[in-house]
């Protein structure tokens, strides 16, 4: 049984979207679909990962900015 279910593919399984999208790109997205983020620029939302501000940084990029 071990070996039938090692031998499947595996996939991530919790992911959170928000986690692991580029600033640009979550601006271009928020943008495309008229929504508001809580940063007035790239560079705010960027520097409040760098500072630790942002609760929804994600471990990397506190680890290895």
């Amino acid at each position: 049984m071990h070996a039938c279910i090692d031998g499947l593919p595996k996939a991530e399984l919790h992911v959170h979207v928000e986690g692991i999208l580029e600033p640009e790109l979550e601006f271009a997205l928020a943008d495309r679909n008229g929504l508001e983020l809580p940063y007035a620029s790239v560079e705010e939302m960027r520097s409040s990962y760098l500072n630790g501000r942002n609760s929804r940084q994600p471990t990397s990029r506190s680890t290895f900015p």
